[in-house]
Protein backbone atom coordinates (compact mmCIF):
# COMPACT_ATOMS: atom_id res chain seq x y z
CA UNK A 1 0.00 0.00 0.00
CA UNK A 2 3.02 2.28 0.27
CA UNK A 3 2.86 4.97 -2.39
CA UNK A 4 -0.84 4.54 -3.13
CA UNK A 5 -3.58 6.53 -1.50
CA UNK A 6 -6.67 4.62 -0.37
CA UNK A 7 -10.07 5.41 -1.83
CA UNK A 8 -11.35 8.80 -0.70
CA UNK A 9 -14.33 7.31 1.15
CA UNK A 10 -11.95 5.29 3.38
CA UNK A 11 -9.81 8.29 4.20
CA UNK A 12 -10.25 10.36 7.32
CA UNK A 13 -9.20 13.95 6.74
CA UNK A 14 -6.00 14.89 8.55
CA UNK A 15 -6.09 17.16 11.54
CA UNK A 16 -5.65 20.76 10.55
CA UNK A 17 -3.17 22.85 12.45
CA UNK A 18 -4.55 25.94 14.16
CA UNK A 19 -1.49 28.00 13.25
CA UNK A 20 1.47 27.66 10.92
CA UNK A 21 3.83 27.25 13.88
CA UNK A 22 2.43 23.78 14.74
CA UNK A 23 2.55 22.19 11.29
CA UNK A 24 6.26 21.31 11.45
CA UNK A 25 6.28 19.71 14.91
CA UNK A 26 3.03 17.86 14.12
CA UNK A 27 4.50 16.39 10.92
CA UNK A 28 7.70 15.43 12.74
CA UNK A 29 5.69 13.62 15.44
CA UNK A 30 3.80 11.70 12.71
CA UNK A 31 7.00 10.69 10.91
CA UNK A 32 8.95 9.66 14.02
CA UNK A 33 7.15 7.45 16.53
CA UNK A 34 3.55 8.56 16.93
CA UNK A 35 2.06 8.49 20.45
CA UNK A 36 -1.50 7.80 19.27
CA UNK A 37 -3.43 5.78 16.70
CA UNK A 38 -3.01 7.22 13.23
CA UNK A 39 -5.69 7.84 10.61
CA UNK A 40 -5.20 6.08 7.25
CA UNK A 41 -3.87 9.30 5.73
CA UNK A 42 -1.45 9.83 8.61
CA UNK A 43 -0.33 6.19 8.34
CA UNK A 44 0.52 6.74 4.66
CA UNK A 45 2.54 9.81 5.62
CA UNK A 46 4.28 7.84 8.36
CA UNK A 47 5.25 5.05 5.93
CA UNK A 48 6.16 7.14 2.87
CA UNK A 49 7.94 10.24 4.16
CA UNK A 50 11.68 9.92 3.67
CA UNK A 51 12.78 13.36 4.79
CA UNK A 52 11.33 16.52 6.25
CA UNK A 53 12.92 19.78 5.21
CA UNK A 54 12.43 22.97 7.16
CA UNK A 55 13.11 26.30 5.51
CA UNK A 56 12.62 29.56 7.35
CA UNK A 57 11.86 32.29 4.84
CA UNK A 58 12.91 35.62 6.31
CA UNK A 59 10.67 38.63 6.09
CA UNK A 60 11.47 40.64 2.99
CA UNK A 61 12.96 43.95 4.11
CA UNK A 62 10.20 46.51 4.08
CA UNK A 63 8.78 49.38 6.04
CA UNK A 64 6.38 47.07 7.91
CA UNK A 65 6.90 46.42 11.57
CA UNK A 66 7.98 42.85 12.42
CA UNK A 67 5.22 40.60 13.72
CA UNK A 68 5.06 37.21 15.37
CA UNK A 69 3.84 35.22 12.38
CA UNK A 70 2.53 35.95 8.86
CA UNK A 71 -1.13 36.35 8.05
CA UNK A 72 -2.75 33.58 6.04
CA UNK A 73 -5.58 35.55 4.47
CA UNK A 74 -6.56 39.09 3.57
CA UNK A 75 -9.33 38.98 6.17
CA UNK A 76 -6.82 38.10 8.90
CA UNK A 77 -4.59 40.96 7.75
CA UNK A 78 -7.46 43.46 7.88
CA UNK A 79 -8.42 42.21 11.36
CA UNK A 80 -4.89 42.93 12.65
CA UNK A 81 -4.28 46.40 11.25
CA UNK A 82 -5.91 49.50 12.74
CA UNK A 83 -9.16 50.50 11.05
CA UNK A 84 -7.86 53.99 10.22
CA UNK A 85 -4.92 54.00 7.84
CA UNK A 86 -3.50 57.08 9.58
CA UNK A 87 -2.98 54.89 12.67
CA UNK A 88 -0.78 52.38 10.84
CA UNK A 89 2.80 52.30 12.09
CA UNK A 90 5.46 52.81 9.43
CA UNK A 91 9.00 51.91 10.44
CA UNK A 92 11.59 53.89 8.48
CA UNK A 93 14.40 51.82 7.01
CA UNK A 94 17.69 52.77 5.40
CA UNK A 95 17.97 52.34 1.63
CA UNK A 96 19.28 48.93 0.63
CA UNK A 97 21.05 49.06 -2.73
CA UNK A 98 21.06 45.88 -4.74
CA UNK A 99 24.50 44.16 -4.42
CA UNK A 100 26.69 44.54 -7.51
CA UNK A 101 27.83 40.91 -7.29
CA UNK A 102 24.21 39.77 -7.85
CA UNK A 103 23.55 41.99 -10.86
CA UNK A 104 23.44 40.53 -14.35
CA UNK A 105 26.45 41.36 -16.48
CA UNK A 106 25.59 43.94 -19.13
CA UNK A 107 24.74 42.38 -22.46
CA UNK A 108 26.54 43.72 -25.48
CA UNK A 109 24.37 45.17 -28.21
CA UNK A 110 23.52 42.51 -30.77
CA UNK A 111 24.25 43.04 -34.46
CA UNK A 112 20.63 42.28 -35.33
CA UNK A 113 17.54 42.88 -33.24
CA UNK A 114 15.23 40.02 -32.33
CA UNK A 115 12.67 41.37 -34.83
CA UNK A 116 15.21 41.31 -37.65
CA UNK A 117 16.24 37.74 -36.82
CA UNK A 118 12.56 36.71 -36.77
CA UNK A 119 11.88 38.32 -40.14
CA UNK A 120 14.93 36.65 -41.67
CA UNK A 121 13.77 33.29 -40.34
CA UNK A 122 10.25 33.75 -41.74
CA UNK A 123 11.58 34.87 -45.13
CA UNK A 124 14.03 31.95 -45.26
CA UNK A 125 11.26 29.49 -44.39
CA UNK A 126 8.98 31.01 -47.04
CA UNK A 127 11.76 30.71 -49.63
CA UNK A 128 12.44 27.07 -48.74
CA UNK A 129 8.72 26.20 -48.92
CA UNK A 130 7.86 28.09 -52.14
CA UNK A 131 10.92 27.11 -54.22
CA UNK A 132 9.81 23.47 -54.79
CA UNK A 133 6.28 24.63 -55.68
CA UNK A 134 7.57 27.17 -58.25
CA UNK A 135 9.99 24.63 -59.76
CA UNK A 136 7.21 22.02 -59.95
CA UNK A 137 4.96 24.54 -61.78
CA UNK A 138 7.68 25.47 -64.29
CA UNK A 139 8.46 21.80 -64.91
CA UNK A 140 4.78 21.04 -65.49
CA UNK A 141 4.40 23.95 -67.97
CA UNK A 142 7.58 22.91 -69.80
CA UNK A 143 6.26 19.33 -70.02
CA UNK A 144 2.94 20.58 -71.53
CA UNK A 145 4.76 22.68 -74.15
CA UNK A 146 6.87 19.72 -75.27
CA UNK A 147 3.77 17.51 -75.60
CA UNK A 148 2.13 19.83 -78.12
Amino acid sequence: MAGRLPHRSNLVEPRSAPRDETVGPDLLSLVNTPQRALTPYEQILHEDVEAVLFVRIPQIPSSRAFGTYPVTSFGEYMARVPKERKDWKIVPVDPRPFPDRLRDHPVENALLSDNAVGMLAVCGLALVLTTPIVLWGKRKRAHRITER
